[in-house]
């Protein structure tokens, strides 16, 4: 998988590199690769934020400080759903740490829910 990873990031990217060289043609500026990663790198962050926010208010039960399984049932998802949803919150984590830190802290509390026995060593 390691050496598909290139391919797989310039395949997704190629739509957005293209758009900006048009664009730079466009604008009769010169284009280089570090003004076209530049651009995709904010355009992306920008997407990221959005979808971040998009799930926090679509999908967090704020009463138990978990994720909803869908727009349409309500419950708590179950954990498959839940390791998802922490991949994403550490993400976001990682480059928003003032606004998602305090959230992924809370959601890992939350899924101390889920533990069923307590065992003591």
């Amino acid at each position: 998988m390691k050496r598909f990873l290139p391919v797989l990031v310039l395949l997704t990217a190629a739509p957005s590199i293209l758009n900006s060289l048009t664009l730079a043609a466009d604008e009769d500026r010169p284009s280089t690769a570090a003004s076209i990663l530049t651009d995709w790198q904010t355009n992306f962050n920008a997407g990221a934020r959005e979808v971040a926010k998009h799930i926090q208010t679509t999908f967090y039960l704020p009463d138990i400080g978990r994720y909803a399984h869908s727009n349409t049932d309500r419950h708590p998802d179950f954990m498959w759903g839940n390791g998802v949803m922490f991949s994403e919150i550490v993400a976001a984590a990682r480059h928003d740490s003032t606004h998602y830190l305090p959230v992924m802290n809370r959601y890992f509390a939350a899924l101390d829910g889920y533990q069923a026995v307590r065992l003591s060593f």
